[in-house]
């Protein structure tokens, strides 16, 4: 039996790109042709793992060790894992649907808490890290995102073998979606049944993010640097000096021990060459990323703008000529700050043409709100024209990207932001 493994913190909730991917790529007919079984695995928290906050999971829940759930055969051994590895682990189901085609998917899914866990095997685990791949923890143990996937990896390899994706004669492949999947990888690298592969699925190189979010001159910099430097043997270090403080550099640079690398795009791919020699070699594949779509008509694009206009006239009072939107993840390096630049420009245009505008951004730093507190909000204080920085709404930096609409806004004449 073969066993396609998804390790990512978007095992039940979708935040981001990652998330995206993974309800097009379960139900899509290739995947569904060669993966007989799959398995999402993600950190989660005590709190969101019990009666309070389980309902929140889009789970059908067989065992728990929290709530004392044991509704699988191999329950026992999932004990095992807890009792030995200290954590908390919760399997179920979950169910994915393709709106368009109406294919339903229901994978697995394994939830473990490590906030407890056996440090004792956490460490040994870090001292093979070490031997066998050269990866020191150390600088990297006081950053919780750090510690949070490295402590998952060990007892997500012991849930896989407890469940039998990896017994002999199956074909057990571990796909490391980013930084985070990559403790779990490498885990599986070193189990001695020899009957895991593992694949790096790098949606971006977070090296590569660092950079271009933090230099001066962003990706103009650092593209035309890269272009012009490929395929001379020359890598980051040797333009933007030593990374090994950033700890993802430190996992994603020992991806070129997986057994491939999927790039979900030419310049990804291009970018990982640039990490380093290591890489040069290293058999990696363009594997573009897709979601599920449909045809839209032109009429019905005409109705989600008539409905997209009425909404604008609804919150700000007038009927915008023209509507722009971004729906992204909250991070520097998506642009929201140039979108911001750009409409300035196009304001001022708008000024001179008499033309009006409106843009709507959709973005989150953490993750959906509920329905209900989505309503308390604009009840209370006329969300989401007006934030504030408080649960639910507003997190740390998506109060820093508001205090940028605020500033164009009370700029502006033409065009308004609307943060949703």
């Amino acid at each position: 039996m073969r066993t396609l493994v998804h390790v990512t913190h978007e095992a039940v909730h979708k935040y981001g790109g990652i998330g995206a991917v993974l309800e097009g790529l379960l139900t899509s007919g290739p995947y569904r042709a060669v993966a007989q079984r799959t398995i999402l695995i993600g950190p989660a928290s005590v709190e969101q793992l019990t009666n309070g906050e389980r309902h929140k999971l889009p789970i059908d829940v067989l065992y728990s060790s929290i709530e004392n759930i044991s509704q699988h055969p191999n329950s026992a051994l999932l004990d095992r894992i807890c009792h030995d590895f200290r954590v908390h682990i919760v399997y179920g189901h979950r169910e994915f649907v393709d709106p368009h085609s109406g294919v339903r998917v229901t994978p697995e899914v394994v939830l473990i808490d490590v906030s407890a866990a056996n440090l004792d095997r956490v460490n040994a685990f870090k001292a093979r890290l070490w031997r066998e791949f050269q990866l020191d923890s150390r600088p990297y143990e006081h950053i919780w995102d750090y510690e949070l996937f490295v402590r998952l990896a060990e007892p997500a390899r012991a849930v896989l073998n407890a469940l039998g994706a990896a017994d002999f004669g199956n074909e057990c492949v571990v796909f490391a979606h980013e930084f985070m999947g990559l403790p779990t990888a490498l885990a599986a690298k070193m189990d001695p049944k020899g009957t895991y592969r593992t694949i790096f699925h790098a949606h971006e190189v977070s090296t590569i993010r660092q950079i271009v979010e933090s230099h001066s001159g962003h990706d103009l910099t650092f593209y035309n640097l890269m272009s012009k430097t490929l395929g001379r043997g020359l890598s980051i270090e040797e333009f933007f000096g030593p990374r090994d403080d950033y700890y993802r550099h430190a996992l994603v640079k020992n991806s070129w021990h997986c057994d491939r690398i999927f790039a979900v795009g030419d310049y990804v791919l291009q970018e990982l060459r640039f990490l380093g020699p290591s890489f040069a070699g290293a058999p990696i594949e363009i594997i573009y990323n897709g979601i599920p779509s449909e045809k839209i008509s032109l009429e019905q694009k005409q109705i989600s703008r008539r409905l997209l206009q009425d909404y604008a006239e609804n919150l700000l009072g007038y009927r915008p000529d023209h509507i722009f939107t971004h729906v992204t993840r909250m991070a520097v390096s998506k642009g929201l700050w140039r979108d911001l630049q750009v409409l300035g420009h196009i304001d001022e245009e708008f000024r001179r043409t008499g033309k009006t505008g409106v843009f709507f951004v959709l973005s989150t730093e953490i993750g959906p709100r509920r329905p209900a507190d989505i309503h308390d909000m604009e009840r209370w204080w006329k969300w989401p024209l007006v934030h504030r920085e408080v649960t639910p709404d507003l997190s740390s930096g998506e109060a820093l990207f508001y205090q940028g609409v605020q500033e164009f806004n009370a700029r502006a004449q033409k065009i308004k932001v609307v943060f949703v």
